[in-house]
């Protein structure tokens, strides 16, 4: 008996790559070039770069009173 496409998959099963779908967001697959993720990535360096600079002042002060 073949493979049934109702049943849950099992470890170490294999599936083929035509089924694999790729993460949508609003009409764009989510690749590490669409303009959508290039955005995110500008962003989320931008609030560590921030949180880098906010941890540096604090740390600044109290560094010298030692």
């Amino acid at each position: 008996m073949g493979p049934d496409s109702r049943t849950t998959p099992q470890l170490g099963d294999r599936c083929s790559f035509g089924r694999v779908r790729k993460p949508k967001l609003d009409g764009y697959a989510v690749t590490p070039h669409s303009p959508v993720m290039q955005k995110s990535i500008a962003e989320s360096e931008a609030r560590v770069e921030r949180r880098m600079e906010d941890m540096m002042d604090q740390e600044g002060p109290a560094a010298n009173n030692r």
